[in-house]
């Protein structure tokens, strides 16, 4: 596989780690979450956010990917599919933590429930081996190139 995919997994993988890891220290930090719905103002804006970064963010990754032109060198084709799925994350991420953060402030099941739906999407976002091929329009000389040979063979 090629290194530049391993980097991108790897940032994937950070992001994900980063969540996870900090939405478990914030639990256990909190004492007694509460199921009573405080500052329902910023529990509302972490809604909006959450579906702003959702919808926002993918009708970026689309228009980033359609800057992606079969004629293309592949290194220009995977570092705009990069480009766009790093930024798509990093929003969603920003999203969860805000969610995280709230439910720290508010000690309310509310913004965890948010944050918790926030990183199923995130892990929604898996660059898998067809979600690159088809996003960045590779012809099976790239595929070779970038996944390996056994694979079409």
């Amino acid at each position: 596989m090629h290194e530049k995919i391993k980097a991108q997994r790897i940032i994937y993988f950070a992001l994900f780690a980063g969540m996870v890891i900090f939405a478990l220290l914030s639990v256990m930090k909190v004492n007694g979450i509460s199921t009573q719905m405080k500052d329902a103002p910023l529990t509302i804006v972490a809604v909006l956010l959450l579906l702003g970064t959702y919808f926002f963010g993918n009708k970026f990754y689309q228009k980033k990917l359609g800057e992606i032109s079969p004629n293309l060198d592949v290194n220009q084709k995977l570092a705009l599919f990069q480009t766009a799925s790093i930024i798509r994350w990093a929003s969603m991420e920003g999203a969860v933590l805000f969610c995280i953060i709230l439910m720290q402030i508010n000690t309310s099941i509310y913004p965890a429930c948010l944050g918790f739906i926030g990183i199923l999407v995130y892990l929604s976002y898996f660059p898998n081996q067809t979600v690159m091929e088809n996003g960045m329009q590779l012809n099976s000389e790239e595929k070779r190139m970038l996944f390996g040979s056994k694979l079409f063979e």
